[in-house]
């Protein structure tokens, strides 16, 4: 009997070695890459905690200590790691540029100009990418079921090109809604997966081109020159801008400001629908839509956050710059370069589109992105008449 044993005691033995030898360097990769993101995230969260301002500082916890998308304070599907991840993913000076690109213009004095024989075009303007897209088609779902009329008195019209240079007359919008990048690397991440180079909106997992560290930096700064032409439109254009922090961490009250921005007339219309209603808010009505449209609108929505938040963390896993000391991250110098040479966004006209060496290769990254921010001068509401806008169509860095 203690033979039996034995021999079944080593067939264990020999079955759980072979299990293993199987197992084992599955598991040990994949704790490797978990090890791998946990110290990459650390290490930028405990950075954008030591800013080197109080505002830096103050901004970047906001950043930090924002939600996931509620409705009715119930959690819906978007993943609670969103605002965690994100947050993590912020460089130490993305608070300084969250501060200098968040400029409205709503008072009355701001230009809402309409041409004549034309509805009111509001722009929503985002940059390239899937976030700035569903939030579009959200922001469109709510308008036809809240006032199935609002078509009949405005247009809405979905962009990621640049106003022109005009001082509001020549951009062909009555208003813009201006979604603001709350973390850069996100942004970049979005716009480069949606580029033709990743077969635009309809690319998977398989058709990924990892982009270089060059085109990661490259795009950012790109993103930060959009960023800075909304800032100089906001001086004279009626324009409301929404951070995505804000969109993730309080939905209902980012769709309530946007509706009521879009059209004043909006929330009266609403609200005489539910007269009935005793002591009902226009924010309690938005509610009521959003969840009625949770599994159609609001949850693409947040599909393309949370696909973009992981291909976020999978392009910085495998770029060089992940081992690299915050402090030499050249992500986070780039960032610090682009908000010095503009004077923190102020400088007029923001840096070209092109100003970049990678930029000319037709290939690359920031030539795919380049091309969906210029200004749409080919558009019939649009007229680029300042030499910097055609040197942005023709893809010139500078102009004589």
């Amino acid at each position: 009997m203690s033979e039996i044993k034995g021999i079944k005691k080593y067939r264990y033995n020999w079955r759980v070695k072979v299990k293993l030898r199987h197992v084992v360097p599955f598991v040990f990769i994949k704790i490797m890459l978990m090890l791998a993101l946990y110290n990459f995230m650390s290490m930028h969260y405990w950075a954008s905690q030591s800013g080197t301002n109080n505002n830096s500082r103050t901004q970047e916890n906001k950043l930090f200590l924002s939600g996931p998308i509620k409705v009715r304070d119930v959690v819906l599907s978007t993943k609670s790691r969103l605002r965690y991840e994100f947050a993590a993913l912020a460089s130490p000076n993305e608070g300084k540029f969250l501060a200098a690109a968040n400029k409205s213009c709503l008072h009355e004095k701001c230009l809402s100009l309409i041409r004549e024989g034309h509805l009111p075009r509001i722009g929503i303007l985002a940059p390239p990418g899937m976030i700035g897209h569903y939030f579009f088609l959200l922001i469109k779902d709510v308008l036809e079921v809240a006032d199935p009329t609002v078509h009949s008195r405005l247009e809405l019209v979905e962009t990621t090109r640049v106003p022109p240079y005009g001082y509001g007359r020549n951009h062909g919008m009555t208003k813009i809604v201006h979604i603001l990048s709350s973390w850069m690397r996100v942004a970049v991440a979005d716009a480069i997966y949606s580029t033709e180079k990743n077969n635009g909106d309809n690319f998977s997992d398989d058709d990924m081109v990892s982009p270089s560290e060059e085109e990661n930096v490259a795009v950012l700064k790109q993103l930060v020159r959009w960023h800075c032409r909304l800032g100089h439109v906001s001086a004279h254009t009626s324009l409301l801008t929404v951070p995505l922090a804000d969109i993730i961490s309080d939905l209902v009250g980012s769709v309530s400001k946007v509706l009521r921005f879009i059209d004043k007339d909006l929330e009266t219309n609403i609200m005489e629908q539910h007269k009935s209603e005793e002591n009902i808010k226009f924010e309690e009505k938005v509610n009521a839509i959003l969840d009625e449209k949770k599994l159609t609108s609001v949850a693409l929505f947040e599909n393309a956050l949370i696909n973009i938040e992981e291909k976020s963390i999978a392009s910085l896993l495998l770029s060089p710059s992940s081992s690299h000391n915050i402090q030499s991250d050249p992500f986070d110098l780039a960032l610090k370069e682009e908000l010095e040479k503009s004077n923190n966004l102020k400088n007029w006209p923001c840096d070209s589109f092109w100003n970049l060496e990678i930029s000319e290769q037709t290939s690359s990254a920031p030539f795919l992105v380049g091309d969906k921010l210029i200004p749409d001068c080919s558009n019939e509401f649009v007229t680029c008449s300042i030499n910097k806008d055609k040197c942005e169509l023709k893809r010139m860095s500078s102009c004589a």
